[in-house]
């Protein structure tokens, strides 16, 4: 996905909305494994010695920055001709 999302970066000038449900599909799934990696590790999930509660963190983060998920999805939807869902 990485290599994909430059090629199309250097290539197409409007690329945010090709791009988009790639951001989407690696946020979601690095917050589905940051929610299991921890309950498998148990306890030592949370400490900071292992590297799994670091994951963890970043993870989440990923869910907002640059953009939230839900403001990807809602551009997705008006790039597409759909009204806005906060409006």
């Amino acid at each position: 996905m990485t290599a994909t999302s430059a090629a199309i970066t250097s290539q197409v000038r409007d690329y945010d909305t090709v791009l988009q449900p790639y951001k989407l599909v690696a946020a979601d799934g690095a917050r589905h494994a940051a929610t299991y990696g921890p309950e498998i590790f148990g306890g030592y999930g949370i400490c900071d010695e292992y590297p799994v509660s670091m994951f963890a963190r970043d993870a989440y983060q990923i869910q907002f920055s640059p953009i939230s998920n839900e403001m990807s999805r809602n551009m997705l939807m008006q790039f597409q001709g759909l009204p806005k869902s906060w409006a």
